[in-house]
């Protein structure tokens, strides 16, 4: 409970796990209702049942690849603290001790 309250534990990578199924479920709903509406459409049906399609099999992914973006922001900030520099790197603007 104590790195809870002190944020060495973060819960947004847990969120973003839920916000993806979620978004994902919503994108299959609305490919599946767009695909429906389309055949009582005269118009424009075949257009409403591809991007239909589009939407039920490309918005997982998308959703898929922006999640996995923010969680990668996530992992580099739950690692940069175990970044530490070696002693054979010198910093810049220091001089060397070898003369």
């Amino acid at each position: 409970m104590d790195d809870f309250l002190n944020f060495r534990k973060l819960i947004t990578p847990s969120i973003i796990k839920v916000l993806f199924w979620i978004s994902s479920a919503l994108c299959i709903v609305a490919g599946v209702v767009l695909i429906a509406s389309s055949f009582g459409a005269y118009g424009s049906g075949a257009a409403t049942f591809l991007i239909g399609l589009c939407f039920a099999l490309l918005g997982p992914i998308f959703s898929r690849i922006v999640c996995e973006t923010i969680y990668v922001i996530f992992q580099i900030h739950e690692n940069t603290p175990s970044l530490k520099p070696t002693k054979g790197i010198q910093k810049r603007g220091s001089k060397s001790s070898n003369k």
